[in-house]
């Protein structure tokens, strides 16, 4: 017979040798990071120790360049994030003008609509207060005292 799994006790042993394959094969897997990690740190190691082989004063010169290669890096670290927050800032600042020049417009229009009002009502005030003096005078005509 040509089965890949084959009836009976054999089929146990199968599934058993295909999950232990499985296993091996994850930790093949595991073993091969661990591998290369470990290269990684022994190049490492390998080339802090041909700094090491250096004279004081070159190993010293090369830190003192990391140092400050870092302090670079965070400056300009800063620097951008400084920027961004500038940005951000003056963005937020010209929304917010924009919406107090829309509410002061908005009251303006308020206001403007406020005193057209009493405008037309003082207007109305004067006509009927002229249409008064314009019949008392008259009445003053015509001898009648008031």
């Amino acid at each position: 017979r040509n089965n890949a799994y084959p009836i009976g006790h054999g089929s146990v042993h199968a599934y058993a040798s295909d999950h232990t394959v499985e296993e091996l094969r994850q930790k093949l897997t595991v073993a091969e990071r661990q591998l290369r990690q470990q290269m990684d740190e022994n190049q490492k190691l390998l080339e802090e120790i041909s700094r090491l082989g250096q004279s004081p004063s070159a190993f010293q010169f090369d830190m003192l360049k990391r140092k400050i290669e870092q302090i670079e890096s965070r400056h300009v670290s800063r620097e951008q994030e400084l920027q961004r927050l500038l940005t951000e800032t003056q963005s937020r600042s010209e929304v917010e003008l924009s919406l107090i020049q829309q509410q002061m417009e908005t009251e303006r229009q308020r206001f403007q609509y406020i005193i057209d009002s009493k405008n037309e009502e003082i207007n109305r005030f004067r006509l009927e207060l002229d249409g008064f003096l314009s019949h008392l005078g008259e009445l003053r005509k015509q001898g009648v005292l008031v």
